[in-house]
Parts: C-alpha cells; sequence; structure tokens
C-alpha cells in the first residue's frame, strides 16, 4: 500500500509539469511561428521564448525519478514500505507537483508576449526575456521543496522508521 502511494505522488510529480509545460510550450510556439513566417531571421530569437516553460517538465522528472530511485528500483525493501511512509513520499511530490503543474500556464503567457514584441523591435529581447524568466523562481521554490524532502526521506532509515 505504501508504494501505490509513493507511485501516486510520482505520477502526480511528472504529470502535471510536463502536462503544463507541453500545454505552455504550444502556446508559445504558435506565436514563435507567427513571427518566424513573417521574418525568418527572428527563429532562434523567438526559441528562446520556448524553452523558458520547458524547465518544468524537467523538474517534474527529476522529482519523480528520485521516488522511484529510493523506492521501486531499490529492490525488495520497496515492497515493504509502509502506508505512511508512503503517503509521505506522496505529500513530498505535491509542491512540484502544484507549483510547477500551475506556473508554466502564466510562464507561456509572458513567453508568447515576449515573441510579439521581439517579432516588434530585436532590440527588447533581453527585457523580455527577463520578464520571461522571473517566475521561473517560483518554480524553483517547489522543485527545492519536493527533492530535499525526498532526499533527507530516503537518506539514512527515516522510511524505515516509519
Amino acid at each position: 500500500m505504501g508504494l501505490a502511494f509513493a507511485l501516486l505522488g510520482v505520477t502526480l510529480a511528472v504529470g502535471m509539469p510536463c502536462a503544463a509545460a507541453g500545454t505552455g510550450i504550444s502556446w508559445v510556439q504558435s506565436a514563435a511561428a507567427a513571427v518566424t513566417a513573417e521574418n525568418p531571421d527572428k527563429f532562434s530569437k523567438t526559441l528562446v521564448f520556448q524553452l523558458v516553460p520547458t524547465a518544468a517538465g524537467l523538474y517534474g522528472f527529476v522529482v519523480g525519478f528520485l521516488v522511484m530511485l529510493n523506492t521501486v528500483m531499490a529492490g525488495s525493501s520497496a515492497a515493504l514500505l509502509s502506508p505512511v511512509a508512503g503517503l509521505v513520499l506522496f505529500a513530498s511530490c505535491l509542491p512540484v507537483a502544484f507549483t510547477v503543474g500551475a506556473i508554466p500556464f502564466f510562464q507561456a503567457q509572458v513567453c508568447t508576449a515576449g515573441v510579439v514584441l521581439v517579432g516588434q523591435n530585436d532590440e527588447m529581447l533581453g527585457r523580455a526575456l527577463t520578464m520571461s524568466v522571473i517566475s521561473e523562481l517560483f518554480n524553483l521554490f517547489g522543485f527545492i521543496v519536493s527533492v530535499i524532502s525526498v532526499m533527507m526521506l530516503t537518506s539514512g532509515d527515516v522510511l524505515a522508521s516509519l
């Protein structure tokens, strides 16, 4: 039962950020395609905006991988994961699932505006990119909290004592 809770956490930690990142990237790519169609030389300048929401998928994957590495891939001890230990691992996945699962939607709006801005004026690239990456700080908060929680729980015998 504990393993089921841990795997549910992995599902949320990977699924929500990847879905949000994929959706956000598609919005930015639509704007980038329109700008690039008008001026093919702006492709590389719009590409950088498409990469900003991509980090969300990576953050979720890393947290999910850490949980899997320390449970499913750990061998026979994974089957002995208590329900409480599984719930604690599940809870450790929630910060990345909720923060990184939501922020890329908002990042995509800013990145799309940045693409339009760069499409109109090349000199605005630095300013538009700065606006686009500011929200990444909040993605990092959720990611760091989840990583620290999982690492603390899986180091030593913390999970075994639960």
